[in-house]
């Protein structure tokens, strides 16, 4: 199977699977839906959040006292930049239909200066899925979003420094239980 390139992804919840779907958009594809299990989710949220704390140019110059409170404010302006996109209208791939639905096995990241790379592995599968490549505003739009659904879901993920992470505007979650980035 061809590695195709994720036009936007949406994150919702699956009450009866207990699994977290990520509804991906391609370009020239029918949309997938990948599910993210708890065993899955743990893993990734850590490896990420350690990647955003250890790539911050601001935060590395800091006494580690003052990181938290940095990453804080990095995190918030990230999010209020989404925000600001996601109001502006976004192109929507020509390809529409009902979403094959895929069981995450492995995702793996690589990561490059001001971005990050997270490729999608199906089913067992030793080829990957599906990639998306995020800057560090999406990225940290993409953390926030996975563990806003991991807590509001009753998943017991809690990675270490996670505290500016945990600190923001709880009613910020979405009622419908949506979040999308185009």
């Amino acid at each position: 199977m061809t590695l195709i390139h994720i036009h936007n992804i949406t994150f919702n919840f699956n009450e009866a699977e207990d699994r977290i779907v990520l509804r991906c958009t391609f370009a020239d594809r029918a949309p997938a839906a990948l599910l993210l299990t708890r065993r899955m989710a743990a893993p990734l949220l850590e490896k990420l959040v350690k990647l955003l704390m250890n790539t911050s140019e601001v935060a590395a110059a800091l006494p580690a006292r003052l990181r938290e409170e940095v990453m804080l404010m990095e995190h918030a302006h990230a999010l209020a930049k989404v925000a600001e996109q996601a109001a502006q209208p976004a192109a929507v791939p020509g390809v529409q239909g009902k979403a094959v639905r895929r069981l995450l096995t492995r995702i793996d990241f690589q990561r490059q200066p001001e971005r990050c790379t997270l490729l999608f592995f199906c089913n067992g599968g030793d080829t990957a899925f599906a990639v998306i490549t995020l800057n560090r505003v999406q990225l940290h739009w993409f953390v926030d979003t996975l563990d806003r659904f991991a807590q509001r879901f009753g998943w017991e993920i809690r990675p270490p420094q996670r505290d500016w992470l945990a600190l923001r505007d709880e009613g910020a979650v979405a009622s419908s239980g949506m979040a999308v980035l185009h």
